[in-house]
């Protein structure tokens, strides 16, 4: 987390065993909601491959929204969407 910008990022794996149980999504909620509340961030972001559409997904259910594009510089060289929740979007998605 970057508290000078007020913004932290946010990654995370899980197991295939795991997938489609709704337990990264819950996390991400969690997690979210936390940082909100205990770090007083005003946005937080992550990146998904735009292949990788139940990361994507996951982060849709958790509130995230698609902001900007991330060309990495690396052998790929795949754009990479961001996205995106901020505080009083999240908080007013709770009431």
């Amino acid at each position: 987390a970057n508290s000078m910008l007020g913004e932290a990022e946010i990654s995370y794996w899980l197991g295939k065993a795991w997938w489609g149980k709704g337990i990264a999504t819950q996390a991400v909620r969690l997690f979210t909601a936390l940082s909100f509340r205990e770090l007083e961030l005003d946005s937080i972001f992550a990146w998904a491959y735009q292949s990788n559409a139940a990361s994507l997904r996951v982060l849709e259910k958790a509130g995230f929204t698609a902001t900007d594009e991330y060309m990495p510089q690396d052998q790929k060289q795949i754009p990479r969407p961001i996205m995106r929740v901020y505080r009083d979007q999240f908080i007013s998605g709770l009431t």
